[in-house]
């Protein structure tokens, strides 16, 4: 989008100077005003969508309520992962996110909040106008941030990489990270395609309110978190969200452990 808008600005001053070749003549101070104007008018032109999603992502979210759980289907195994409400609080929702890797099942309490949610789809809107990669889009409802041509090794084996993350307004923005579709191939030593599949991540509500323990503390290799962000003016976050835990017992009852004064996973006010 960017581009787009960059290259528009571009022809009008080409056909100003009536001349070729009229990027190379342009001074470095030329080229900045002129990335900065497209920037700007992608963040125009994208406001209305993001501001939105975020007013209506937020309207769903707190309708949560202790109970409400999703199934998250991860390719490759037959056992899903899920998401519960674990407590509301104002505009406060803790999740606790439940996984299991092998024999073993881990437990991740997450905070999250509204003004927290809409920093987060700002970040989005501002990752989209700022630069090409990732390559973002929306509509009044929903966005996709898409990588590609990612490269990566595993062992020995290297694989080149196209991840699409789709987001709803019916979700909090993190949910995205639930809802993915990943084109992996895996190339031979030459950097020829030697396989190709395609993986889905997907996350759906399950009508049926989950029976939750009473204490947070009954559940195994467990760890509260907020989500991780650079503390700027506005926020900004790494994308895909990534977070930030402790698995201390007493910083998940006190406001120390992430500057957050409401800081407070406890059984307290179910």
């Amino acid at each position: 989008m960017k581009k787009t808008a960059l290259l528009f600005l571009l022809l009008i001053v080409a056909s100003c100077r009536e001349e070729e070749g009229v990027w190379d003549q342009l001074t470095p101070a030329e080229i900045a005003a002129l990335e900065a104007r497209a920037t700007q008018k992608c963040l125009a032109g994208s406001a209305a969508n993001f501001t939105k999603i975020a007013e209506t992502s937020n309207i769903e979210m707190a309708k949560y309520k202790r109970g409400d759980f999703w199934k998250i289907t991860i390719p490759g195994t037959t056992t899903p992962d899920y998401l519960y409400v674990w407590k509301v609080t104002g505009s406060a929702v803790y999740f606790l996110y439940q996984q299991k890797q092998g024999s073993t099942t881990y437990h991740q309490f997450i905070k999250t909040t509204a003004a927290f949610n809409s920093e987060m789809i700002a970040d989005i809107r501002i990752q989209k106008c700022a630069s090409e990669t990732p390559v973002i889009t929306q509509s009044s409802s929903s966005y996709s941030v898409k990588y590609v041509d990612i490269l990566s090794t595993e062992g020995s084996t290297k694989y080149r990489t196209d991840t699409t993350y789709s987001g709803l307004d019916s979700y909090p923005v993190f949910y995205s990270i639930f809802s993915q579709k990943i084109f992996k191939e895996k190339l031979d030593s030459d950097g020829n395609v030697a396989s190709s599949e395609n993986l889905t991540y997907s996350i759906a509500y399950e009508d049926d309110d989950a029976e939750l323990l009473a204490t947070f503390s009954l559940y195994s290799n467990r760890k509260y978190c907020i989500f991780a962000y650079n503390n700027l003016v506005p926020k900004t976050f790494t994308y895909p969200f990534s977070l930030s835990c402790t698995n201390t017992n007493e910083d998940a009852v006190n406001p120390n452990t992430f500057g957050d004064a409401t800081l407070d996973f406890t059984s307290a006010n179910l």
